[in-house]
């Protein structure tokens, strides 16, 4: 029969027939080396001393029999933002080619059943007007050219530029952004459909919200932790 599973970002629960996959999607603060979050599966940031890439491309989770590979990308424009000690050896490439590979040997290497685009960077364009975002710095924005190039991924969860972002469609493919510092949280819903226990999973809807965090709200102990 269908089954249903929620998606986000980091912390993987699983309630009977029902998976959830529950990540907090909300900015935070901090450069690289201070945010592990933001670094945990990156894609596109090369070692010179070794020539190869720094950060695996890409962590892969079973919520509830169901294979998610998560993709991890952010901002060549990083240099400019973070202290040079916190860099040293390090060269960040642009993301599309690298996102687009590991797309591609999740989906048929790995057989994952969802791949979902984590990037800390934002949408440099209006997704209205498609207008480019005023006073750019060069290389900071590539949220959608990678909702737009990138194919294969069932949902984009940006970030970098604090703005929520509830749910748009770029190209077909599901963006949301869940604002700034821990402000809110934002959720993804996926509902995937099989005919039988042996035929691969389909993703059939993809919706998201972002939700204010209140003082209210008591503290997830494993997002704590």
């Amino acid at each position: 029969p269908p089954t249903a599973f929620s998606a986000s970002a980091a912390t993987f629960a699983s309630r009977g027939a029902r998976s959830s996959v529950r990540p907090v999607t909300g900015s935070r603060r901090g450069g690289f080396g201070q945010s592990p979050s933001s670094v945990c599966a990156e894609a596109r940031v090369w070692s010179a001393s070794f020539g190869r890439p720094a950060f695996d491309g890409s962590v892969i989770r079973r919520v509830g029999g169901i294979k998610v590979g998560i993709v991890g990308i952010c901002a060549p424009a990083l240099p400019m933002f973070t202290d040079t000690t916190k860099r040293m050896g390090l060269t960040f490439t642009e993301p599309i080619e690298p996102a687009r590979r590991e797309v591609e040997r999740l989906r048929k290497i790995e057989n994952c059943d969802v791949v979902v685009l984590v990037a800390h960077t934002g949408l440099e364009r209006d997704v209205a007007t498609r207008a480019e975002r005023a006073y750019e710095t060069p290389n900071e924005n590539w949220g959608y050219r990678l909702a737009e190039q990138v194919r294969g991924v069932d949902a984009v969860i940006l970030g970098h530029t604090h703005v929520v972002v509830g749910q748009q469609k770029i190209s077909g493919q599901l963006v949301t952004q869940a604002g700034r510092n821990g402000e809110n949280l934002g959720r993804i819903e996926l509902r995937l459909e099989r005919p039988n226990d042996r035929s691969v999973w389909t993703v059939m809807d993809a919706t998201s919200r972002v939700m204010a965090i209140a003082d209210s709200i008591p503290e997830d102990s494993t997002v704590a932790a």
